[in-house]
């Protein structure tokens, strides 16, 4: 795997606060790759629903990334620093048996998100992302969310609850899965045993085995 491009730092010059008023007063002022990324947000299942001046605040956040052709966006068992959002291409993800075959498990196209329960904590990937074809992220990391938080306390807390609700989703669709899979009984006792936290973890290291 190739290393990621670095994130280019801010530079704090006169230009750039002169542009960073402009946007305040004039939301027009934006850069286009600002409004790109905007566009992305706002058609996402997990970020549509905010409120246009937080996803103006989380899009000014976003780090570009752009992939080559079977290139990897992160392995898994890689730490997980934050959440990609797809904007153009696809990413697929893939993961090992214990003979070393590879498994599509699935393919995220344009305004997916992947990688975002690594946003809310120091989890490992669950599996590795690659790219098909050309491929642009967003990138959205703890670091930015924590910096948004502290400027737009309002935007955190609305970015938590989209996290939120796209969790709940994840799991009603999961229980509904192994309902039709295992009958009603036996899908809510295991869902139940799991989510609802009969089955105790102690500590993120336990989530990251």
């Amino acid at each position: 795997m190739e290393p990621q491009k670095p994130s280019k730092e801010t530079s704090f010059d006169f230009k750039s606060i002169l542009r960073g008023v402009l946007r305040r007063v004039n939301p027009a002022a934006e850069t286009p790759l600002v409004k790109s990324a905007m566009e992305t947000l706002q058609k996402t299942m997990t970020f549509g629903s905010l409120p246009t001046k937080h996803i103006r605040q989380l899009a000014r956040m976003m780090h570009f990334r752009d992939y080559r052709n079977g290139e990897y966006v992160y392995h898994e068992q890689d730490p997980g620093l934050g959440l990609y959002v797809v904007q153009t291409g696809q990413v697929r993800l893939i993961t090992e048996d214990v003979e070393g075959k590879v498994h599509v498990l699935k393919e995220v196209g344009q305004t997916g998100v992947i990688g975002a329960a690594s946003l809310c904590g120091e989890f490992r990937r669950r599996a590795t992302a690659q790219a098909v074809g050309s491929v642009r992220l967003l990138g959205f990391f703890r670091p930015d969310y924590k910096t948004l938080v502290r400027r737009h306390p309002q935007a955190g807390a609305a970015i938590a609850m989209a996290l939120s609700r796209n969790l709940a989703f994840g799991q009603i669709r999961l229980i509904r899965h192994l309902v039709e899979k295992n009958g009603k009984l036996a899908a809510m006792k295991e869902a139940y045993h799991v989510i609802e936290g009969t089955a105790v973890i102690e500590n993120e290291e336990e989530l990251n085995r």
